[in-house]
C-alpha cells in the first residue's frame, strides 16, 4: 500500500521521556500536535458564523523518539507523510510517519502586512479584522 503525502502545520512537538514507575514500562517517543493545511494553504481559511462549531481542532500523534530530529521548528509547515495502520480499535488509521521541512508559519493580523487592501470588514454590524497564514519557505 502507498503511503500518502500532505503538508500540515505543525503546532507543538515535544520529546517524551518518562521513566517506569509502579510497574509501568518507560514511556519514550514523539508527541506532535498538527492540523491538516494541504498544499495552497485552503485547509486553514477563516470561517465565520455564530452559534456553531468554529476553527480548528488539533491532530495528535505520539510516534517514535527518532521522529523529534525531523521537527527543527514549531509552528511550521511540513509535508507529512502518511501511512495506513490499524488502529487500537482494528480499524485503519491514517498515521503520521515522517515529516519534511518545508517552511516557517508567518501570522498577521491586517492584510497589508501581506500585500493586501488592510482594509476591515463589517460583519452582522461588527468589524472584523481580516488575518492570515502563510508559508515562508525554506527551500
Amino acid at each position: 500500500m502507498t503511503n500518502s503525502v500532505f503538508r500540515v502545520l505543525v503546532t507543538f512537538c515535544q520529546p517524551l521521556d518518562i521513566p517506569a514507575e509502579g510497574g509501568r514500562d518507560r514511556i519514550q517517543g514523539t508527541q506532535v500536535k498538527y492540523l491538516m493545511a494541504g498544499e495552497d494553504l485552503s485547509m486553514l481559511q477563516v470561517q465565520h458564523g455564530y452559534g456553531v462549531p468554529l476553527g480548528y481542532q488539533n491532530l495528535k500523534c505520539f510516534l517514535d523518539p527518532d521522529v523529534i530530529k525531523q521537527l527543527p521548528a514549531a509552528p511550521a509547515f511540513y509535508d507529512c507523510e502518511f501511512r495506513l495502520v490499524a488502529g487500537s480499535d482494528g480499524k485503519l488509521v491514517s498515521k503520521p510517519v515522517s515529516f519534511s521541512y518545508v517552511g516557517d508559519v508567518v501570522f498577521s493580523l491586517f492584510d497589508d502586512d501581506l500585500g493586501g487592501s488592510g482594509t476591515n470588514e463589517k460583519q452582522d454590524g461588527q468589524e472584523k479584522q481580516d488575518g492570515k497564514v502563510s508559508s515562508k519557505s525554506a527551500k
